[in-house]
Formats: structure tokens, C-alpha cells, sequence
């Protein structure tokens, strides 16, 4: 909005995307488009292209990076083993419908 403001033109973002890993668990796409598959597993992940920029800029330091990673990935983790013994607030998700 910004640009917009200052400039008085419209921004068009041409974004190209992929899924590192396929549509779903049944999906291989190194069988269906195996050079482009090729291409996209050679190059970095974002997270890790992104933590190295962030590092080189003196933003953080590797260690606290992989703090960071240590600690999301435990949060993960614990949710994940929550999931089992969760059981929802049905009468809140009843009351707030009918409101």
C-alpha cells in the first residue's frame, strides 16, 4: 500500500510456487515430472535459505536458530501427542452457533 501511496501505480506479483513433496502421500512426482522434481530438490528450502540470510545479516546466530527449530519442533511434538487425549468443547462450539 505503501508503493501505492507514493508512487500512485498498481503492484503485480507473479508468483511461482511448488510442492516440494507432491500434491499428497500417494503422489510421486519425481515419476510424473521427474527433471523439474530434479531441479526443485537440488535447491535449499526456504527455512534454510531464509535462516542463512538471517545469519549472514547478523540477525541471529546459527545457535539460536536451532533453538528456534529445537523449540517449535518440540511444541509440535507435544501438540501432536495431545491429540489423542483432546477432547473438544462441544457445548462452546453449540453456543457460539447459536449466537
Amino acid at each position: 500500500m505503501e508503493y501505492r501511496r507514493r508512487y500512485k501505480k498498481d503492484v503485480f506479483v507473479d508468483l511461482v510456487c511448488f510442492r516440494r513433496w507432491g500434491h499428497n502421500e500417494m503422489d510421486d512426482p519425481t515419476f510424473t515430472n521427474p527433471l523439474m522434481y530434479k531441479a526443485i530438490h537440488n535447491r535449499q528450502s526456504i527455512p534454510d535459505v531464509y535462516a542463512q540470510k538471517l545469519v549472514k545479516e547478523g540477525i541471529l546466530t546459527a545457535n539460536e536458530i536451532v533453538d528456534i527449530i529445537k523449540n517449535h519442533t518440540k511444541c509440535l511434538s507435544s501438540e501432536f501427542n495431545n491429540v489423542d487425549t483432546h477432547t473438544p468443547n462441544v457445548i462452546l462450539l453449540i453456543n457460539s452457533a447459536i449466537n
